[in-house]
């Protein structure tokens, strides 16, 4: 695609993430804009931030992303929670919980804790599990009470890390 401006003439290369080719492409020193900070926007960010030259992000609503901290689970280990009933477990509790994950809220409330546990059960949701726990396994009276909200969103220092790429 060539794109005309008043002073300049510039040749671009334009990809949805939906035909994305399956051998990749090379983006080493390039010049990259990405629009959007959906789902995919999110993710392309993540991965071509690392080759560009220059990365440029449009975006109009910021998105909220948590890390997913997913891994590939060895054939010993599925075999030890098959054995253990690990699976029959989660698939019993799944339907007494809120949103159907293999856990719920907390039954205590963020500030009945110190700043210290909180920062504490923080860091254990969020970097040692990772995914939807943050959201749905905090304490009780995250979605519920407005301070106890601020401070889920805001105090944790895992969100003062910058998000650079590189």
């Amino acid at each position: 695609m060539v794109c005309r401006g008043r002073f300049h003439t510039y040749s671009l290369t334009y990809r949805s993430e939906k035909y994305w080719p399956q051998k990749g492409i090379d983006l080493k020193n390039k010049r990259i804009a990405v629009i959007g900070t959906g789902a995919s926007g999110v993710q392309t960010i993540q991965e071509t931030g690392r080759d560009a030259k220059h990365l440029t992000v449009y975006q109009r609503t910021p998105n909220y992303a948590l890390p997913m901290n997913q891994r590939p689970i060895n054939e010993i280990e599925n075999e030890r929670q098959k054995k253990e009933g690990d699976f029959d477990k989660a698939f019993k509790n799944v339907y007494t919980t809120f949103a159907g994950f293999n856990y719920d809220f907390d039954k205590k409330n963020t500030f009945d804790v110190t700043p210290e546990e909180r920062e504490k059960f923080y860091h254990w949701l969020l970097v040692d599990n990772g995914g939807f726990m943050f959201w749905l396994a905090n304490y009780d009276d995250t979605y519920k009470n407005k301070e106890a909200n601020l401070e889920v969103s805001t105090k944790p220092s895992h969100f003062a890390r910058r998000l650079d790429p590189v």
